[in-house]
């Protein structure tokens, strides 16, 4: 027997209409620092946290490391119950990572609803980057 389901498509203006009355939780994962901001339902910062600003300092490798997701949420956590967020939409600003898996580990872990996830790839005003062409 198989199972069938839809698998509903939006328009980006569409999940951005979806979502637009829910506070966000934007995740932005550079090379060397992971960025966690929380905004309201009006796109207004409340806190902004990373993990150098966390008290993790050195290399690349322990800034990206689950513990120092564990150490931003520390940070973080107080807001939520300060300005009484339970349900939240998380915004991952580059691709789906091993940080974003433990981002939303540690907000079902608090007890935080997760109502979605949006994903914003940046892409540059003139595009991506062509393939270097072969030698021939």
């Amino acid at each position: 027997m198989k199972l069938k389901f839809k698998i509903k498509r939006f328009k980006r203006t569409q999940l951005y209409k979806k979502f637009k009355n829910f506070p966000k939780v934007h995740l932005k994962c550079s090379t060397s620092n992971l960025y966690v901001s929380l905004t309201n339902k009006f796109n207004k910062l409340i806190t902004c946290s990373s993990s150098g600003s966390s008290g993790i300092k050195g290399n690349k490798r322990r800034k990206r490391a689950p513990q120092a997701i564990e150490k931003i949420m520390r940070n973080v956590r107080p807001h939520f119950t300060t300005h009484k967020l339970r349900h939240v939409v998380v915004v991952i600003k580059n691709r789906i990572s091993g940080p974003a898996y433990y981002l939303v580990r540690e907000l079902l872990l608090s007890g935080i609803v997760i109502v979605g996830f949006l994903q914003r790839k940046i892409i540059s005003h003139n595009g991506s980057r062509l393939r270097k062409l072969k030698r021939s």
